[in-house]
């Protein structure tokens, strides 16, 4: 009986979970070196590869939500949630990507 109480608690428990979200946020931001970098410099053409291939390759039908790319010493990722559509996502890439 316990058992089927606390399984049945945890069922209500996500049933009322409000999954109308809409405003989406980014909700990890990691930086191990968050010095500024020269202007014009390598690291920064590294950068906007980056971000533009992130950018670029969110709203691809080839992905399904996740994406990484690299170019030399510069990493990058997304993931987007699973109730989140490709447009969102891109639009969200897009702007955290632009800032």
């Amino acid at each position: 009986m316990p058992m089927t109480l606390f399984l049945l608690l945890c069922t209500l428990r996500f049933a009322t979970i409000n999954a109308d979200e809409s405003t989406l946020t980014m909700s990890k931001y990691y930086c191990s070196n968050c010095r500024t970098f020269a202007p014009n410099s390598i690291y920064q053409a590294n950068l906007k590869r980056v971000l533009h291939d992130l950018v670029s390759n969110a709203s691809s039908d080839c992905n399904e939500g996740f994406f990484f790319t690299s170019s030399q010493a510069v990493d990058g990722s997304f993931m987007c949630r699973g109730d989140v559509s490709k447009r969102e996502c891109a639009n969200a890439s897009k702007t955290q990507a632009s800032k």
